[in-house]
């Protein structure tokens, strides 16, 4: 019978063989009882873990032998070491053979029996006990096993063998093992340009033009360039919007989930002592169900037990395990197997409702705090809008301020034209006053209508816009951080 299982990887043969091998921290052996290797051509242990670390170090040329491309994800380590230890009672009756078939059987409940292995018993405790040394790495091919829930595999072989051998010393195994079957979780201890100079053909100052012509040309530059920051500017807004509301689902998703497990967590420890209760009770139920089947009278009292009488005259009864019919009843009264699988129905029934009761209390947990955070989903949902929204309107606004910069820029561009051309008129003398009274006038669009004056105020209202809004952001994070030291 397993007492204990312990599993250790690691990298060094050496090291692990040294320490089997030997007394501890010493250079003799005395320690070892026997040793035995398995998929293996050598039964002396020195040569055993030698080959084994050959081959595990031939692994890349066993791949490529196989057809299977080297390298591939980092497992744990080649070396597996496993120990089994009985309990100290069972040292007596305790052989080889059987230390051996324990130790076959937990290579295969990790699937590892076809690796090379090598075996080794210790008698300086007073509980027998072995360890198993695995070169994981598969000599036919190189790969590395699967090694998901080891221990959970080695436990519930580990359950069986007790089982098998007649007596449990290990309860909190049986215990820890049904609570996973529930679902439970269970640990052992142990990221435009645009055009905008319209010469007008009729200035004939060539120099004058020229000068004109560059003042506008670093006008147009210096808008652009403003334009350019402002694109810029708006996509690292939009980028941090986003960014920061996917943080925020991301956020109120792993509160929720540590939340929910936190509840399941109480849940399932306030259960916990019912389960353990539950099963001594049970184990209880079954000694005495071994004794009274022992005596003359006692396997009757165990046919009363195992019958549930009001069914018989038609009375409405739970079912719990009992038998309900004649037929049923006789076979009670002529087998002991069928006396022993009714009181194992009636145990599977108790833990079947015990475990309702606790799943009703973990649903009825788990949609309460599910509404709680679809709730704080909609929450950041509104905010990631109203966010949004405000950032179109200071978008919109800001659009709108440098197209008033453009169209300012080609008001001011005509007017320096039409004066240009009225001195050069004044020059020509008085004959050509009749062409500077008729000369056009810069026609007036309706996007012109916009003054320069009107365009400063707004640009100072978005200004200001932008301020609040950047100031109550700060103020929405400030007091989200708050918020969470509350909590």
């Amino acid at each position: 019978m397993i007492d204990r299982v312990h599993t250790k990887y690691g990298q060094s043969f050496k090291g692990c063989a040294t320490y089997l091998l030997h007394d501890k921290n010493a250079t003799t052996r005395q320690r070892v009882a026997w040793t035995s290797t398995r998929n293996l051509a050598t039964k002396n242990p020195d040569a055993a873990w030698r080959v084994m670390a050959v081959t595990a170090k031939d692994q890349d040329r066993l791949k490529r032998e196989a057809g299977i491309r080297p390298g591939g994800k980092p497992g744990k380590g080649p070396v597996l070491h496993l120990t089994l230890s009985w309990h100290a009672e069972e040292a007596k009756d305790l052989s080889k053979e059987e230390m051996l078939r324990a130790a076959y059987g937990a290579i295969r409940a990790v699937r590892l029996d076809d690796r090379q292995t090598l075996i080794v018993c210790h008698d300086d405790e007073p509980q027998p006990h072995v360890h198993i040394l695995v070169n994981r790495v598969s000599p036919e091919d190189g790969r590395l096993p699967k090694d998901f829930n080891d221990y959970r595999k080695l436990s519930r072989w580990a359950k069986k063998y007790e089982k098998e051998r007649g007596k449990i010393y290990c309860d909190q195994r049986v215990i820890n093992e049904k609570a996973r079957e529930r679902g439970e979780y269970v640990k052992a201890e142990g990221n435009k340009t645009r055009h905008l100079v319209e010469m007008q053909q009729a200035v004939n100052d060539n120099d004058a033009k020229k000068q004109l012509e560059e003042q506008h040309r670093q006008m147009a530059h210096a808008i652009k360039e403003r334009e350019r920051q402002q694109q810029q500017r708006h996509t690292k807004q939009w980028a941090e919007l986003e960014v920061g509301h996917r943080q925020r689902v991301a956020e109120i998703r792993e509160r929720a989930k540590h939340a929910i497990g936190q509840e399941l967590m109480q849940i399932r420890n306030r259960y916990r002592p019912r389960w353990g209760e539950l099963y001594y009770q049970q184990q209880a139920e079954i000694r005495h169900f071994e004794l009274e089947e022992e005596r003359a009278i006692g396997w009757m009292r165990n046919v009363i037990r195992s019958i549930d009488f009001r069914s018989f005259i038609g009375l409405a009864s739970r079912d719990d395990g009992r038998v309900k019919t004649i037929s049923q009843a006789f076979e009670l009264i002529v087998s002991t197997g069928a006396r022993r699988k009714a009181l194992e129905r009636q145990h599977a029934l108790q833990d079947k409702e015990l475990e309702k009761q606790q799943k009703a209390e973990e649903r009825s947990i788990v949609e309460r705090m599910r509404a709680f955070q679809n709730r704080q989903l909609l929450v950041n949902r509104q905010r990631f809008q109203r966010d949004r929204n405000d950032l179109l309107l200071i978008r919109d606004l800001e659009k709108a301020r440098i197209r008033a910069d453009w169209l300012e820029k080609g008001r001011q561009m005509r007017r320096e034209l039409y004066r240009l051309k009225q001195l050069e008129c004044e020059r020509n003398g008085p004959e050509n006053d009749r062409n500077v009274r008729h000369m056009e006038q810069p026609r007036t669009n309706p996007s012109d209508l916009l003054p320069k004056e009107g365009a400063d105020q707004a640009a100072k209202q978005i200004d200001e816009y932008r301020d609040r809004f950047q100031d109550r952001r700060e103020r929405g994070r400030f007091h989200e951080r708050d918020d969470d030291r509350d909590r």
